[in-house]
């Protein structure tokens, strides 16, 4: 009788177990699917503001060359530099062990070529993440009593990079490239789920915190 009643206890606990199991992946899943469409619906939304100052989160470099995806960024804040969207220009991004030069002074070179003026470019040249990115941009920005910014980066990353700024005090809009390099599902799909985790990782460090 006894020996009864334990396995009944035990399925029981069990089938508690499998539930709660049950529910927290139905719940994450509905996380996952919420966070990837809150990516997507932002990515498309350009929030320029006249005047404000450009910042260009970094990428791949090549020598002193922007990799494609780079180079769309740096043409977008160049457009916006050209249009009066800014007055400034923020490149952000270091150097690899592989590179030569940093990430910032391939596009500060870059936007001279391009008709931007010297003394309104600035650069960071020890970030290597999107968040580093931004904290240092904000350290440029502070020291030169900048209070406004625009990011410029690919529309599937603009929503967490925009999460990171806000939270380190930044009054940021954005304004996605308007021919980012991810444009086929191939490209697309690795990009978004990379950016879904990311910016849930990023949520959950800064609850625990």
């Amino acid at each position: 009788m006894r020996a009864t009643k334990n396995r009944a206890h035990r399925s029981k606990q069990w089938r508690t177990i499998r539930y709660a199991c049950v529910l927290f992946i139905g719940m994450l899943f509905v996380w996952i699917c919420m966070t990837m469409w809150e990516i997507v619906s932002y990515s498309h939304k350009d929030h320029r503001r006249h005047g404000d100052t450009a910042v260009v989160l970094g990428a791949a470099v090549y020598g002193l060359s922007p990799s494609p995806v780079f180079q769309s960024r740096i043409d977008h804040a160049i457009h916006l530099y050209q249009t009066g969207d800014a007055d400034k220009i923020i490149f952000t991004g270091g150097r690899s062990e592989r590179d030569i030069h940093a990430e910032s002074e391939v596009g500060r070179r870059y936007a001279i070529q391009h008709g931007v003026v010297p003394e309104d470019i600035y650069i960071e040249d020890v970030s290597r993440i999107t968040e580093t990115n931004l904290i240092q941009a904000k350290k440029l920005g502070d020291a030169q009593l900048i209070s406004t910014y625009t990011l410029v980066s690919d529309p599937l990353h603009m929503k967490r990079a925009v999460v990171i700024a806000e939270h380190l005090g930044m009054d940021v809009k954005s304004s996605p490239t308007p021919n980012s390099r991810y444009q086929s599902l191939r490209t697309k799909v690795p990009f978004l789920m990379r950016e879904t985790f990311l910016l849930m990782g990023y949520r959950v460090i800064q609850w625990i915190k």
